[in-house]
């Protein structure tokens, strides 16, 4: 009898042990959303989904007003107890980050190529995102920032999120029949019943 319970004491354990070990995807949720990053004539939006437990899926374009400059399908998955971020710039090579450090406000990948060798998200309150790239070119290491701002989705005008506790509140509002209405003294959208 003793040994019994001794034995599903310790199983309890070890299964305990695993779970606590297995990558929380959920974890990076304010990733998720649709970003934009404007610089002169160049914009660059990023688009993600919420996390569901084993992956969120994004996208990229780089646009010189009308015209895609570029563009790139990623991912973060969780596989082989290890959350990974994996990128097809311009839909061609793919390359894989492992999370190296993460938590509610940063998120620090590694691996990559022989171009880009970390990618990295950072928070920046409850409406801004920085995502930036390092690695090496000719031989000299660079690194690139992109600050972008919460936009509502499919359209390019800024959207706070002060207001919600969680990002899935934003969403689910924005999904409601509302007016979009922009703020004079702020330039930030804000939205209505239109009654």
């Amino acid at each position: 009898m003793h040994r019994t319970l001794a034995i599903l004491a310790l199983a309890v354990l070890i299964s305990n042990a695993v779970l606590a070990q297995t990558p929380n995807l959920h974890s990076l949720s304010w990733i998720a959303g649709d970003w934009q990053s404007q610089s002169g004539q160049e914009s660059v939006e990023e688009h993600w989904t919420l996390p569901v437990d084993d992956s969120m899926i994004g996208m990229s374009r780089t646009l010189r007003g009308q015209s895609t400059r570029a563009f790139e399908f990623m991912r973060i998955i969780v596989r082989d107890n290890a959350i990974y971020y994996i990128a097809s710039p311009n839909g061609r090579k793919v390359v894989e980050f492992k999370l190296v450090e993460g938590d509610s406000q940063r998120a620090v990948f590694q691996g990559g190529d022989e171009h880009v060798q970390r990618v990295i998200y950072r928070r920046d309150g409850p409406n801004g995102l920085i995502a930036r790239v390092e690695g090496t070119q000719d031989g000299k290491p660079f690194a690139e920032d992109y600050t972008y701002t919460r936009i509502l989705p499919g359209h390019s005008v800024y959207f706070p999120l002060d207001n919600f506790s969680r990002p899935s509140d934003a969403f689910s509002a924005v999904s409601k029949p509302k007016t979009l209405k922009l703020t004079e003294s702020h330039g930030r959208a804000a939205t209505s019943s239109g009654q």
